[in-house]
């Protein structure tokens, strides 16, 4: 379904698909033609709660040199199961969160929060790049020209 929706002198033209929902600005923007992303947020949640399990699963098990069979077998999980949650390849029970968060002597909250840490670890050049990717060269020279200019007004440390 395609339709277009006009505010002042701006207009935004969408497109919907079956269980996703764009749009993209055609006039009076930045990033003219630019698709975004309006599935709800609900999905995003699960999204990321699903990534910070799996980026802590991972982390927490080649801290203590496990296999995957090692610590399916402390859970009393398959290795099928454990290889999926890591991959995010199926949703996991509560269940299995649970025994998980035991195999490894933590608190569900603890195991997600894990993945949660290494998230927040990126640097500020990571940061940067996730922001600068899929915009144009001309764009992206733009932003940097932004950032440096923003960076001589800050004081340096010790001056």
């Amino acid at each position: 379904m395609r339709g277009r929706v006009v505010r002042g002198r701006a207009s935004v033209s969408f497109l919907v698909r079956p269980g996703r929902y764009y749009y993209y600005q055609s006039h009076h923007s930045y990033y003219p033609g630019c698709l975004v992303d309006l599935r709800p947020a609900r999905s995003a949640l699960r999204v990321d709660s699903a990534r910070a399990l799996a980026l802590g699963l991972r982390r927490l098990r080649k801290e203590r040199g496990w296999s995957q069979a090692d610590l399916a077998e402390a859970a009393d999980l398959s290795v099928r199961q454990v290889s999926a949650i890591e991959q995010q390849s199926r949703g996991v029970s509560l269940n299995s969160i649970d025994k998980l968060a035991a195999a490894f002597g933590l608190r569900p909250s603890e195991l997600l929060a894990a993945g949660e840490a290494r998230k927040r670890r990126s640097t500020a050049g990571d940061q940067l790049a996730g922001l600068l990717e899929g915009l144009t060269k001309r764009q992206q020279g733009h932003i940097i020209g932004a950032v440096r200019e923003m960076r001589k007004l800050i004081p340096r440390r010790g001056r």
